[in-house]
Formats: structure tokens, sequence, C-alpha cells
């Protein structure tokens, strides 16, 4: 039987959540060999892709809700857009807040979104 891969697991997953077929999205894993958190600081850095990846299945919502589903763990979380108030640090959802919160504040309009979070 051959194993699904990270991509058709993602998927799956989004469609049993969502009932809907979303945009698949890969972004890959990436070390710093030298050099972490010096580039922004003038420093020197090494950085390569692994053969690690992280997809996200996304398709838009007509809200202001973000709707993440975590493969990982199989965590479920809401974010209002319009209360994006600090919460319990060290938890996922504050991350997404978090990157809410910059995209906000550098004037992106943002809209409602499930999303699911998987990979390798």
């Amino acid at each position: 039987m051959q194993q699904q891969t990270d991509r058709e697991i993602v998927r799956s997953e989004f469609t049993r959540h969502f009932n809907e077929n979303p945009r698949l999205y890969q972004a890959p894993g990436r070390i710093n060999i030298i050099g972490e958190h010096t580039d922004y600081n003038g420093g020197f850095v090494l950085p390569s892709t692994v053969d690690l990846f992280t997809w996200a299945a996304a398709a838009p919502r007509d809200d202001r809700e973000l709707h993440v589903y975590l493969c990982h763990g199989g965590s479920e979380h809401r974010i209002d857009l319009d209360s994006l108030a600090q919460g319990e640090n060290g938890e996922v959802a504050e991350y997404l807040k978090g990157v809410a919160w910059a995209l906000r504040e550098e004037g992106m309009a943002l809209r409602g979104c499930n999303v699911v979070i998987g990979g390798n």
C-alpha cells in the first residue's frame, strides 16, 4: 500500500475539515550553518535548505476569521481578525495572530481564511 505524501495529507485534511478545494503552498525547511540572527544586524550568514517542507492548504472565507487546523497534534484555532489581543505565551495561535497583526500593521487588507498546515 502506497503511503500518502505530506501534500496529499494536507489537501485531504483541508477537504475533510472545510469541505472545499484549497490552493496549496509549500515552504522548504531551512538551517543556518553559521550566523543565526546576525543577518539583520549586518553579520555573516550561511543558510541552506534541507529536505523537510511545510505545506499549507488555504481558501478564503467571507468573514474576518482565520480557521486553522494543524495536522501535527490535531489542534484547531479560530482567530478573529478584529480582536488580535495577546493570549498565552507558547501557544501556536499566538504565532498565527502575530503574523496577522504584522500584516495589518503594514497596511495589508486582511480577510478571513480557512487553513490547514502540515509537513514532514
